[in-house]
């Protein structure tokens, strides 16, 4: 292309942003665009320039109007993303949609604000704001990541060795960079072709260089010599059903599962393990407050000849239950347990219970779970200490920060999303859970998807969904502590301080260009 065609893109660009729909077209199509980078698509490349239709127009729109792109950005994406949850209802999926578009809403304002700084200025604050505005959208008790940057990127191996650096934040923002340079590209200069093309192809060496550092670099994996065999249980019961939201198993239903259980165990023990675990909510009742289940876990243990790590019901002296996981000695001994305490908003717990209208409407449980009251890792061996993360908290890498055990273990129950992208959404947050820490990750899924992750977060053994079977794995007990586990999300700050940064500049600027009018 010559210089002279890519400054006539320019009136094109601006009489597309000054047309009524043109912009809010764009911006749905960049939402789009970003929902195929996620699976159930996995077109992984496209979160690449995903973004760029939506980051050329922005900044030539009245603020209104910026405002109103950014909203249409935000929610095509997110409902996109996470349509399978219009199968607890569709005003659910709209308000979900909506909410997490507003965070995208901030960021993007923040963007527009941007627009009178320089090219390479606009590049690294759009980026850092992004990464900002992500961050807070998974913060707090009713955080949610899902749909993280980043996080489209599991299947590039290499590049995403750096998160046990940055953390998932640092690959946020060299997406959001790399759009941001694309688009940029369409930005009139009065440096011609050289300069538009300089950032872009500046991003293009750092992501090179990333992913050769990934691949050689001192941040892989030291491999110990400290092995364990383990085999992961995916049972495949019955698709969850509407009427099942809330409520324990009968007695025939529960006795079915122990043999489906009992059936998969007696598979997996004549691999010899050290450790079998089963999913989340394995047995669907209360263990702790039946004596023959307990007895028929123990014995299963003692049978199998290996540490039982099992998902089950709790209930404390108050009479409050608990989202749990049970681990046992191989001799049967009940020895430590694990209370969920990252607990799922209207799925385990609904804020507002009592005032919220026309509850009775959708399939949400009568009562609450109760959070755990802290993060343990769990002993199973004198050298062997377990971190147990269930379902909804693997997706937070706070999580997975406060302890560090030799090897992590989810247990979930995706079977409510039936045959949707979300196990495979969900599935994707652990590879980066593996990576972060360095530790191997074993996911144990009721219905699927059931896999082994290494430190490097390459999936080395899966069960796809409603696979009923067995995995079985060697896996090396980790002894690395990433400069992400000691240092957190300091990327994150560093992110936020360029953000404010960027927004003091451009508010000095436009005082300016006020005094000089008024002048």
């Amino acid at each position: 292309m010559s210089e002279g065609s890519t400054l006539d893109s320019t009136p094109r660009i601006a009489r597309l942003s000054s047309h009524r729909y043109y912009p809010l077209l764009l911006s749905g199509l960049s939402g789009m665009l970003l929902v195929l980078s996620f699976p159930r698509f996995s077109i992984f490349p496209l979160a690449w320039v995903a973004l760029v239709p939506w980051l050329v127009v922005l900044p030539r729109l009245s603020f209104k109007r910026a405002l109103l792109s950014s909203v249409t950005f935000g929610f095509v994406f997110f409902a996109g993303l996470l349509y399978w949850i219009a199968l607890f209802g569709y005003l659910p999926w709209v308000l979900l949609a909506l909410v997490q578009g507003l965070f995208v809403t901030a960021a993007g304002i923040c963007i527009w604000l941007y627009r009178r700084l320089s090219t390479t200025g606009r590049m690294i604050s759009s980026a850092a704001t992004w990464t900002v505005f992500e961050w807070l959208r998974g913060f707090g008790p009713y955080g949610f990541t899902w749909g993280w940057l980043g996080y489209s990127q599991s299947p590039w191996i290499d590049l995403i060795q750096i998160v046990c650096i940055t953390g998932v934040p640092g690959l946020s923002f060299l997406i959001l960079l790399h759009n941001a340079a694309v688009a940029g590209f369409f930005v009139p200069s009065s440096g011609g072709m050289r300069r538009r093309l300089t950032p872009l192809i500046s991003v293009w060496v750092i992501i090179l260089a990333l992913t050769l550092f990934g691949r050689f670099g001192p941040i892989n994996p030291k491999w110990s010599k400290t092995a364990l065999k383990v085999a992961i249980l995916q049972p495949s019961p019955r698709e969850p059903r509407e009427e099942d939201v809330g409520r324990f198993w009968t007695e025939e239903e529960v006795a079915l599962q122990q043999e489906n259980l009992e059936g998969l165990t007696r598979e997996a023990a004549a691999l010899h393990p050290e450790l079998i675990i089963w999913p989340e909510s394995a047995l669907p009742a209360v263990l702790n407050t039946s004596e023959p289940l307990k007895t028929w876990a123990a014995e299963i243990a003692r049978k199998g000849e290996a540490g039982l790590l099992l998902g089950a019901a709790h209930e404390d002296e108050a009479e409050n239950t608990h989202n749990s996981a049970y681990l046992l000695s191989p001799e049967g001994e009940f020895l430590d347990r694990y209370d969920k305490v990252q607990l799922v908003p209207f799925g385990e717990f609904v804020p507002g219970r009592n005032w919220l209208p026309g509850l009775q409407y959708y399939p949400i449980r009568g009562y609450d779970l109760t959070p755990g009251e802290g993060f343990h890792k769990l002993r199973l061996y004198p050298w062997l200490d377990l971190g147990v993360s269930i379902c909804f908290e693997s997706i937070f890498p706070h999580i997975f920060r406060h302890s560090l055990p030799d090897l992590w273990v989810i247990i979930t129950n995706d079977g409510w999303f039936k045959r949707t992208a979300a196990p495979a959404q969900h599935r994707q947050a652990a590879v980066f859970r593996a990576v972060e820490t360095r530790r191997w990750v074993l996911r144990a899924a009721s219905t699927g998807i059931s896999c082994v992750i290494s430190p490097r977060g390459e999936i080395t053994k899966e069960l796809e969904l409603y696979q009923r079977g067995v995995l079985e794995e060697e896996v090396k007990v980790q002894e690395d502590v990433t400069l992400y586990h000691r240092f957190g999300d300091w990327f994150v700050v560093l992110a936020a301080a360029l953000t404010l940064g960027c927004l003091a500049q451009t508010l000095r600027k436009a005082q300016s260009s006020r005094k000089t009018e008024s002048v």
